[in-house]
């Protein structure tokens, strides 16, 4: 079906991708820690018995 429109092509291929669009608004710098990485900071500590 699509072979009968070949200007339909170009077109979709003309289009930028999402992941080529720049994003809308960037990402906010986090001013919290992740959890894992707060515990890898810490050091080895007390683990439950598991």
């Amino acid at each position: 079906m699509y072979e009968m429109y070949p200007q339909s092509w170009a077109v979709a291929d003309a289009r930028p991708h999402d992941a080529e669009r720049p994003r809308r608004r960037p990402r906010k710098a986090h001013s919290v820690l992740p959890a894992v990485i707060a515990r890898q900071l810490e050091g080895p500590g007390p683990r439950l018995p598991g």
